[in-house]
């Protein structure tokens, strides 16, 4: 998927109210990249936890802190064949 199209996927899961001020991370083949700060404690993400799936997601400051790192590591762990196992976001 192209940059633009997965950041405005990644936004659409957001509720219009915080959208334009969450933080954006896009995946890239060297893992997900953060193309925009966020200045209200959200991210917007697109979750790709198989190869054909697209799944957006939109975090609060708790899920960010929780959630999100997990997100970012899911691309170093599946291509070592560890995508059905739990790991350590830490």
């Amino acid at each position: 998927m192209d940059r633009e199209r997965e950041i405005a996927l990644a936004l659409s899961s957001c509720p219009a109210s915080v959208a334009s001020k969450a933080a954006v991370y896009v995946l890239e083949k060297s893992g997900y990249v953060k193309v925009r700060e966020s200045r209200n404690g959200f991210t917007a993400i697109v979750q790709h936890a198989l190869p054909t799936s697209q799944d957006p997601q939109c975090m609060d400051a708790e899920g960010t802190r929780t959630f999100l790192p997990r997100y970012l590591k899911w691309p170093s762990c599946a291509p070592r064949g560890r995508a059905r196992k739990r790991f350590d976001a830490s």
